[in-house]
């Protein structure tokens, strides 16, 4: 008989900075746990997926990654301009690339061609490690929204 269990993965923690018109609305801490056993199922409907932020604030579960993207500028503006496109671009510090990611979004934004408004988008980093304690948060808060074009 084989053994059935359930394994749970620690998917991601993160401190996500919401940023609205690159100002920041909420700090808020996802733990999502996924259950191995029902990982195929949910992908369906993944990309439709979201977060309700306050009372109605919708954000996308699901968004795009931009380590190690090799030519940031053409991914945004690819990833924006799907029909199913990302609606939520995730970015860190430690990533050295957040210059690029907000010249490219203002760039796309800024473009004939793009229907999409600022007010559409989600744009989330992280505190890299040396900067968790309280006195450093806001110092690194500044420096991702100078870098995202703030």
């Amino acid at each position: 008989m084989k053994l059935k269990y359930r394994t749970w993965t620690w998917t991601w923690t993160w401190i996500l900075l919401i940023f609205s018109s690159f100002h920041i609305v909420q700090f808020l801490f996802v733990f999502a746990f996924d259950d191995h056993a029902n990982a195929n199922a949910n992908m369906s409907t993944s990309m439709n997926s979201c977060t309700t932020l306050g009372r109605k604030l919708k954000m996308p579960a699901i968004g795009l990654g931009t380590y190690l993207l090799s030519n940031v500028s053409d991914a945004i503006t690819s990833a924006l301009a799907t029909p199913a496109g990302y609606r939520r671009i995730d970015c860190a510090p430690v990533y050295f690339n957040e210059d690029v990611i907000g010249d490219a979004l203002q760039k796309h934004l800024e473009s004939n061609t793009s229907s999409l408004k600022r007010e559409d988008l989600f744009i989330t980093s992280k505190l890299a490690s040396p900067f968790h304690r309280a006195e450093h948060v806001e110092v690194a808060l500044r420096k991702t929204l100078t870098d995202l074009r703030g």
